[in-house]
């Protein structure tokens, strides 16, 4: 909120000077959007990881939850909330070139899908879980112990962590195709039942 109402102050005129564009400059500016959001969290985000003092009194409160849960995905220090998704916001929003309608429903739509990938559940109704490979099952993955250093794109796609060498394959982690967590020790011994 401080920072919408710095922007504000700061650039008074920046829903006045950039009136409404077409449908197709307004969708082409909502995907450049994305991409520069994703590059934002991405780099951000992993930095906060490798840098043990960031991690340590920063993002480490996020990590409290080793269970993803919904609104678990805003449990953020104040400080990592404005760096990473304030901060990142602004900037998707500038560089992009998004006029203040399309910014509305971009930020509603990256914080929808930010909450739906900390749910913890693949929503068989949910189309944003197909059609995104960044989604509850990959993100779930980022928040088990053993995989805490990888999958750290976030909220849309998956490029950088497949560029650069963090990506894990979710395929079989945690949850099935039917949305529930399954219990991967359960399930190895059912196997060796049969």
């Amino acid at each position: 909120m401080c920072l919408a109402v710095s922007v504000l102050l700061v650039d008074p005129h920046q829903c006045t000077v950039n009136p409404p564009k077409s449908w197709l400059t307004s969708m082409s500016h909502f995907i450049v959007g994305m991409f520069v959001m994703d590059t934002w969290q991405y780099f951000i985000h992993r930095w906060m990881h490798v840098n043990k003092f960031l991690y340590k009194h920063l993002h480490s409160h996020h990590h409290r939850l080793s269970i993803p849960y919904a609104l678990g995905a805003l449990y953020n220090h104040p400080l990592e909330a404005l760096l990473l998704d304030s901060v990142g916001a602004v900037v998707s929003q500038y560089v992009s070139g998004m006029g203040c309608e399309v910014t509305m429903w971009f930020f509603a739509f990256a914080s929808a899908k930010t909450v739906l990938d900390h749910s913890g559940y693949m929503f068989p109704i949910n189309p944003l879980h197909n059609l995104f490979f960044n989604n509850a099952r990959y993100h779930d993955v980022h928040h088990d112990l053993k995989h805490i250093k990888r999958n750290f794109s976030q909220p849309f796609f998956t490029c950088w962590d497949v560029m650069l060498g963090t990506y894990e394959d979710p395929t079989g982690f945690h949850l099935d195709k039917g949305g529930k967590k399954e219990d991967m020790c359960l399930q190895g011994s059912e196997k060796k039942e049969k």
